[in-house]
Formats: C-alpha cells, sequence, structure tokens
C-alpha cells in the first residue's frame, strides 16, 4: 500500500487544512480530514477516522490502515482536497 501515497500531493493537503481548517486540540480538520504537526515542524500527519499518514523528514511516510477499502475512501479525499480551490 506503501507506493499508493503521493507524498507531495498529502503535503499540500497538509497545508491547506491547516490554512483553511478549524483548529482543534492542537491539530486542524477540514471536513473529514485532519492534519498535525509535531513541535519541530518535522513530522505531519494526515489522517481520517480509519487511516493515519504519518510524514517524515526527507518525504519519508508510514501508512496505518487496516483495509485497502479505507485506504481508496482516505485517497479520494485526499485527492478531492488537493483539487479544491480556497481564493
Amino acid at each position: 500500500m506503501q507506493e499508493a501515497i503521493d507524498v507531495k500531493q498529502a503535503l499540500r493537503v497538509c497545508n491547506k487544512i491547516m490554512s483553511h481548517g478549524q483548529r482543534l486540540d492542537g491539530a486542524y480538520k477540514l471536513g473529514d480530514l485532519t492534519a498535525q504537526s509535531d513541535y519541530d515542524g518535522y513530522t505531519l500527519t494526515l489522517a481520517d477516522h480509519a487511516v493515519t499518514l504519518s510524514i517524515f523528514f526527507h518525504n519519508k511516510h508510514q501508512l496505518d490502515c487496516k483495509r485497502a477499502i479505507e485506504l481508496d475512501a482516505f485517497l479520494q479525499k485526499v485527492e478531492k482536497l488537493d483539487k479544491k480551490n480556497f481564493s
């Protein structure tokens, strides 16, 4: 499942969520997705209710997901938000 992740797209979506989302307990929420950064900014987390994507330094990443169908739904949410224009 690791190869299904477009890290650059995920980083763009994290930025959109942090810029336009609602801040809740140290994380930002926009629609069904949440984004969070650790204290030094080297690790970002992008998640929904079933999938967590952690992005580390040098664009390494870790995916926590139980089922492929949940990953597919997550990736569709990420793609939809990436295409959304907030201007």
